[in-house]
């Protein structure tokens, strides 16, 4: 039986982790170009040992490519290297609800993919942070050194979901802002060409 320890990792040992991922855990998908590893395998290879239970298939087609293009193997490999996170010892020790695991494998790390290329998880330390503190969250776990609210302030802060829902609103914002101010400019300028119209019309009539 599985017994939950009370050391959880720090978030620079987290970060290591993540830096330090085999080069299995970054190979394309089986399908794909040069692919080599099975997703599908690598998942409930997981499964079976963090949660002692054998997945369903309806889980285990989710790791299925579903069309071979950018962004579903961009996906696929989102799901390699959570992964290899939940392979820290800790995890492997950590009981935790099967529904948050569906939840992060299948739709969250979905969405992540929809806005974030995999390979910035080598130059970006904000995205080893982001994988580490989800991957905990769905653990029900917060870093030692912080309170549940300082962790999930630190989430938001580095959830490339949020930042980029954030900055496409910002963008709408400023579009709509721009075409609010040209549609001024044209009526100012409208009001002028009438009334200089309306000038001249009179100077003509007086004359």
């Amino acid at each position: 039986m599985k017994t939950e320890i009370c050391i959880v990792p720090s978030l620079a040992e987290m970060l290591r982790w993540i830096a330090e991922i085999p080069a299995a855990f970054s190979e394309d998908p089986i399908n794909f170009p040069n692919g080599k590893i099975s997703v599908r395998a690598v998942v409930c290879d997981l499964y079976e040992t963090i949660l002692a239970q054998r997945p369903d298939e309806s889980l285990l087609q989710a790791f299925n490519a579903v069309e071979l293009n950018k962004l579903e193997r961009n996906r696929l490999r989102w799901v390699l290297a959570a992964c290899w996170v939940f392979w820290h010892p800790f995890f492997r020790q950590k009981p935790f609800d099967p529904k948050k695991f569906r939840q992060l494998m299948v739709l969250d790390l979905s969405d992540l993919a929809a806005v974030m290329p995999v390979e910035n998880l080598q130059t970006d330390q904000d995205r080893r942070e982001e994988l580490a503190r989800v991957v905990l969250a769905t653990a029900d776990s917060v870093f030692s050194d912080e309170t549940e609210d300082d962790f999930r302030d630190r989430l938001t802060q580095v959830d490339s979901i949020e930042s980029h829902r954030v900055i496409a609103l910002a963008k709408t914002k400023e579009k709509k802002a721009r075409e609010d101010r040209a549609k001024r400019e044209k009526e100012v300028r409208e009001e002028m060409a009438r009334k200089a119209a309306a000038e001249a019309a009179a100077k003509e009539s007086r004359e």
